[in-house]
């Protein structure tokens, strides 16, 4: 069966793609398995790209872990690959950090111009009640700045800041 049917029209750009994609389908046609060693080959880690392609088999459903095992491959080893391959890989797991810490920045510096805006000086637990008072709210409501949530929360008679005593003379 190939990727192309008779009769077709393929622009003159696109005439090298066209024989590439020729040449693969003829390859296909010829051994699939080849085909698929060779792109794994070209991987940057062949195992891994292996192990990637056989996990999305058996996910997709095209093959049974019993078929592997029937294969003589570990159902327990493809277990951990599975497991392992589920993970984040570390580039996601680093831009996975750098978004939080990013977030966490944003958050602070939130807080602290809050707090600045107000005149207040708070100490350890009474700015991490605070700050976990105007995070539950805006979460609450679906707020992501936690300055428009103070502010919400002030309109609503909710001012956590409302009696605090640390209160610098001149402002609030």
């Amino acid at each position: 069966m190939g990727l192309f049917s008779k009769g077709q029209r393929i622009s003159g750009n696109d005439a090298e793609k066209l024989e590439l994609l020729t040449k693969l389908d003829s390859a296909w046609d010829r051994s699939p398995a080849s085909v698929i060693a060779y792109f794994l080959s070209s991987a940057q880690e062949p195992l891994s790209a292996l192990a990637e392609a056989l996990v999305l088999l058996v996910r997709g459903g095209v093959l049974s872990i019993h078929a592997l095992a029937a294969l003589g491959i570990d159902t327990g080893e493809l277990a951990g690959i599975v497991e392992h391959l589920s993970g984040p890989s570390p580039q996601e797991s680093l831009r996975y950090a750098a978004a939080v810490n990013e977030a966490t920045a944003v958050f602070e510096s939130q807080i602290e111009e809050i707090l600045a805006t107000a005149g207040v000086s708070l100490d350890v637990d009474k700015r991490a009640s605070f700050r976990s008072t105007v995070a539950r709210f805006a979460h609450d409501n679906n707020v992501t700045d936690l300055k428009i949530a103070y502010r919400l929360m002030k309109a609503e008679g909710l001012d956590p800041l409302a009696g605090s005593t640390d209160q610098r003379p001149g402002y609030l």
